[in-house]
Parts: C-alpha cells; sequence; structure tokens
C-alpha cells in the first residue's frame, strides 16, 4: 500500500507503542520495588488496553483531520 495518510498514520501509533512499551520496562523495574508492585500486574494490562483505545480513535479521527486541511 502506497498511501502516504496510512503509512504516516500508522508511524505514529508504532511509535506510540514502542515509548509506551520501554516505559512499561521502566516504570515495572521501579514499582516491583515497592509497595505498589503487587499491582503491576494489573497495571501494565490496563495501560496497553487504554492505549488499545487510543490507537482505534486515532486512526479514525487523524485521516479526518488531515483530510479536513489540518496539519500533516
Amino acid at each position: 500500500m502506497r498511501n502516504p495518510l496510512f503509512i504516516k498514520t500508522n508511524r505514529i501509533l508504532t511509535d506510540a507503542w514502542g515509548i509506551l512499551y520501554l516505559l512499561t520496562s521502566i516504570w515495572t523495574y521501579f514499582i516491583v520495588r515497592t509497595e505498589a508492585g503487587r499491582y503491576i500486574g494489573a497495571i501494565n494490562t490496563i495501560v496497553p488496553l487504554l492505549m488499545g483505545v487510543f490507537t482505534v480513535w486515532f486512526q479514525k479521527w487523524y485521516p479526518k483531520k488531515v483530510a479536513e486541511g489540518g496539519k500533516k
């Protein structure tokens, strides 16, 4: 597929997911050493679910914004 908007949208989402998983490893390292460590499984389940909701929204919103003349 050679649709530049599709590629741009997916690059943004790929970057966001990559940053999320990088940050997940960092916060897990620190949180597991605290009292909140017992909740790390729930935290590391809920945050990607929220990112999934963002992904669904973003992949609809961003192309529409660009098509309406917003910044690419």
